[in-house]
């Protein structure tokens, strides 16, 4: 699911993101303005597939932080992940995202999906900061999801899988791994997560001449 038809993107001096889209209700371009880009994973397990969701900030505007918007969510049905993480670069290069959040093993050296999506995106030049989510709390992502969608500071498409799984969840489905049943969810809370510890700060790139000495 895309939010809607990406025709190119750019990067500003300040590091934000300018998408010229296709409005999808009047189908004339026009230009959203980002502060940041990311990216919330769910690893595959036996009883969930592998997904990702993605997480654009708004530019600021007369100081107040722009609201944060799903712009695109993707699920690999696949045992093979060669096609999750082609989805993963292809975003990545399409629209600067390349800040990607995801619980990550203890041991880093362990071999695993962090690794071969490191080496995959090395093949494929494409630099990626996979950082870790604090998130252990399902309960907790959930609250601050809704309580963000209530706020109007989260806005989330009523025709991504997102929406329907948190219209569908109940406190009864917060027990036995709700992050494998719910695994949208699980990818979201992971990504807010990062923008909550790691907020988007726009300014311009100084090139700086070297010291005279």
């Amino acid at each position: 699911m895309e939010a809607f038809k990406i025709i190119s993107s750019h990067r500003r001096d300040d590091f934000s993101i300018v998408l010229k889209i296709e409005n999808p209700v009047s189908r004339e371009l026009e230009d959203k303005y980002y502060s940041d880009i990311r990216m919330g994973l769910h690893w595959p397990t036996a009883a969930s597939s592998a997904c990702f969701v993605i997480i654009a900030q708004g530019y600021p505007v007369s100081g107040t932080q722009g609201r944060r918007e799903l712009i695109a969510e993707y699920v690999s049905e696949s045992i093979g992940m060669n096609g999750f993480y082609r989805q993963i670069i292809h975003y990545a290069q399409e629209l600067y995202c390349t800040r990607l959040y995801a619980i990550l093993p203890e041991n880093r050296s362990e071999c695993g999906y962090l690794q071969d999506l490191e080496e995959y995106s090395w093949r494929k030049e494409c630099s990626l900061s996979i950082d870790e989510s604090l998130v252990d709390n399902f309960f907790l992502s959930v609250s601050r999801i809704r309580d963000s969608m209530d706020n109007g500071n989260l806005v989330i498409p009523d025709n991504s899988v997102a929406y329907e799984q948190l219209n569908r969840i109940v406190r009864e489905d917060l027990q036995d791994n709700p992050d494998e049943r719910f695994h949208y969810i699980d990818a979201l809370g992971h990504v807010l997560d990062g923008f909550y510890r790691h907020p988007p700060v726009n300014q311009p790139y100084i090139n700086r001449p070297n010291a005279p000495y």
